[in-house]
């Protein structure tokens, strides 16, 4: 059975409700997959014993400064490459036994695929972003 990194990219917060029920869904229903858990970006106050990669929220959207999240993700050493990318807000509801994996192609195809407008402009800019 495979172990992996719960990688949660979070905002800059004192509180953060969400992420206290999304930690009690993973520990309840996947706890034997868990190698370890990270905090990318924010670290709100009361949640100790979990490894924190500093990323400062410097950009005034939540999609650029997430996007720099998973950017810090990719490059940090702390991290290994069998990860699952989490929000405070996704949740686990049942007991899994393993983790599919899927892979519908490179995110450049996904990207060329889309029609032409805003959505594929960002998606092309946060491209740009991970590839450098």
């Amino acid at each position: 059975m495979s172990k992996y990194d719960f990688v949660y990219i979070l905002k800059d917060t004192e509180k953060n409700e969400e992420l206290k029920y999304s930690l009690r869904s993973i520990e309840a229903n996947v706890s034997d997959l868990i190698n370890k858990i990270v905090f990318v970006g924010g670290k709100p106050k009361g949640f100790t014993g979990y490894l924190h990669v500093n990323n400062p929220q410097i950009f005034n959207t939540k999609h650029k400064n997430a996007i720099m999240g998973i950017y810090a993700a990719c490059k940090t050493k702390d991290i290994t490459d069998n990860f699952v990318l989490m929000n405070d807000d996704f949740y686990i509801m049942q007991p899994i036994e393993d983790i599919t994996k899927y892979y519908d192609g490179s995110m450049k195809a996904r990207i060329d695929a889309l029609p032409d407008g805003r959505y594929k402009d960002q998606m092309k800019s946060y491209y740009d972003i991970l590839v450098k």
